[in-house]
């Protein structure tokens, strides 16, 4: 058809018009005549060609390039972040979404922190075009579901992270990325980032207090994330360093846990009270503070995350002291080793443990001594018992506030009496009291004092210092005459005393049957010149020798003067008797009360 047409053209058109159309056949183009040129040449006389043109044809061809897959279920947060329920810096957020691709493609998603996405279409992951890509997701199918999580989430520098969506296919040699797709409401763009808050200082903030009483301890934060509003934070406080956010103290005990009555706004503080257990050594104790916020997050330091309280030293306390375990008091007479008397309490307290008890002391005292139990020392009202004769017993340990504290001394014979022979009866009587002192010095006392006291009984006793009464060489039928044997009475006992004498008739040998009576002596507490006997074998006659109370280890004595008379016709030889001395209690005599 083109021969036949260039040659009938050859033939009737003009060359210049020849030439357009060889040109456009040459180049291939396709075109319709259009007869409205071509008919003014028609009409100026050149061939009409509507009645030569037969039917003609001419292809067509277009390239369809590969369409990226499109979102069929949006994009969303998986958790889903909002103002209210943000993701931790340093947490996880995923995404997810749908999507549909027209070739049935396999396709991933990508999240970015820009608007814009590409392929690679090297069969790796797209890339997010000048922008942080947060994370892609692996091959899925078509109109499966695909997901992305992006870890450890980085500062964004505000409480917002905005994010865009991409889903991308696989397709060889020409893979491509959707347009941006950003979700909506909560799930959708931007999730909400929380952040740490800060500790600016640690501090115990109500300090030095005793065992069983409170501290507090304060911790100063700071907080800036507001999005929802301000947060409320958690303090805890541990004895170590080992604390995680979901366990707390993990290695040893707690302290104490405080969260903040109201939310935190920037900058505050949260605080919690430690009930100072009893028994607690006074010291200073080292603690660790550590803070989170509603969401989980952890506070970070400004400052050293550790303080310390300090415990106070607190006095010892002491309880049911006894004296001679509440029973009255018999002494042993001089010449026998002193009576040993013990002041003791079971009920010695020391809220710091009892292993804080260093030392005790003691006085027993007659209560009516000048200075009660600050009296000076002396044997016969108030006896002072130092540290070293005072033991501290019964402490199981530190974790222990109890102990037992014993003092111990013994009472001199002469110690005064206060039962009902001694006539201060009714108003004297003897206590104790104990000091007990703890490692810093403290001190804490406790009396025993009963209503009527602990009564030293009254001792009566003597002891007559010569083994015999030596009446020499004596004619029958004279007597001594104003010659006189003597004994020494000793007051071994702690009341006034006299005693009483009774012989016995002495015999020849010892056996007799010759005897000089007993009533044949004599005897007086002054010297004399012999008169007449007085001395009984079957009855006691008083003596009056009115020996005091002692006083002290002196011996409190009185003489005893002797005379004998030998009746006329006695044989000459050495006679035998005895004279008993029996003491008797002189009540109204010198007792040397102080």
């Amino acid at each position: 058809m083109s021969k036949l047409l260039k040659k009938k053209i050859k033939n009737t058109l003009p060359v210049i018009v020849l030439f357009c159309l060889l040109n456009a056949l040459v180049l291939g183009f396709s075109f319709n005549l259009n007869l409205n040129f071509v008919k003014p040449i028609l009409q100026k006389g050149f061939v009409n060609l509507a009645s030569n043109v037969e039917a003609s044809t001419a292809t067509t061809s277009v390239q369809v390039k590969n369409s990226p897959p499109v979102f069929s279920t949006p994009p969303a947060e998986n958790p889903v972040s909002a103002s209210s329920t943000p993701i931790n810096v340093g947490g996880n957020i995923g995404f997810q979404g749908t999507a549909t691709d027209g070739e049935g493609d396999s396709y991933r998603i990508i999240i970015c922190s820009g608007n814009k996405a590409t392929s690679t279409n090297d069969g790796n992951p797209p890339t997010c075009v000048a922008s942080t890509r947060f994370c892609y997701s692996a091959l899925a199918s078509s109109t499966n579901q695909v997901s992305c999580t992006y870890n450890s989430i980085t500062d964004p520098g505000s409480e917002t992270q905005v994010w865009y969506a991409f889903v991308c296919d696989n397709h060889p040699g020409s893979s491509a990325c959707s347009v941006a797709a950003q979700g909506s409401g909560n799930s959708g763009s931007p999730f909400y980032v929380n952040h740490s808050p800060r500790i600016n200082n640690i501090y115990t903030s109500s300090d030095n207090k005793n065992p069983g009483q409170a501290v507090t301890i304060t911790a100063s934060t700071t907080d800036y994330d507001h999005a929802y509003k301000y947060n409320i934070q958690s303090l805890y406080v541990c004895t170590t360093s080992a604390w995680t956010v979901g366990g707390g103290c993990t290695s040893g005990p707690g302290l104490c846990h405080g969260s903040s009555s109201l939310p935190i706004i920037a900058s505050s503080s949260v605080s919690c009270n430690y009930t100072i257990p009893i028994p607690k050594n006074h010291t200073s104790y080292a603690y660790y503070a550590f803070v989170k916020d509603q969401y989980q997050m952890p506070a970070v330091f400004n400052q050293g995350g550790t303080a310390s309280y300090n415990v106070n030293n607190v006095p010892p306390v002491l309880s049911n002291v006894t004296l001679n375990q509440g029973n009255s008091i018999t002494l042993n007479i001089s010449g026998a080793p002193q009576k040993l008397v013990k002041a003791s309490s079971t009920s010695v307290t020391d809220n710091n443990g009892c292993t804080d008890l260093s030392s005790a002391t003691s006085t027993i005292y007659l209560n009516s001594v000048a200075g009660g139990f600050a009296c000076p020392a002396n044997n016969n009202n108030c006896y002072k018992i130092g540290t070293g004769n005072c033991a501290i017993s019964n402490c199981s340990g530190a974790s222990s506030i109890s102990a037992t504290v014993t003092c111990s001394t013994t009472l001199a014979f002469f110690t005064m009496p206060t039962d009902a022979s001694a006539p201060a009866s009714t108003t004297n009587s003897w206590f104790a009291k104990i000091k007990v002192n703890d490692s810093l010095g403290l001190s804490g006392s406790s009396t025993f004092n009963t209503v009527n006291g602990v009564e030293v009984i009254s001792s009566a006793a003597l002891n007559v210092t010569e083994a015999a009464i030596p009446y020499g060489q004596v004619q029958a039928g004279t007597n001594t005459g104003s010659v006189n044997a003597s004994t020494t009475v000793v007051n071994y006992g702690n009341t006034p005393i006299d005693t009483n004498l009774q012989g016995t008739d002495m015999l020849k040998n010892k056996v007799g049957p010759e005897k000089i009576r007993a009533l044949n002596q004599q005897f007086n507490i002054n010297p004399f010149t012999f008169t007449a006997g007085n001395m009984s074998s079957t009855t006691q006659t008083t003596a009056a020798v009115g020996i005091a109370r002692p006083l002290d280890f002196t011996p409190a004595t009185h003489k005893i003067y002797w005379g004998i008379n030998v009746p006329f016709g006695v044989p000459s030889n050495t006679f035998y008797g005895v004279n008993t001395f029996t003491v008797v209690l002189n009540k109204y005599d010198t007792w040397n009360y102080p």
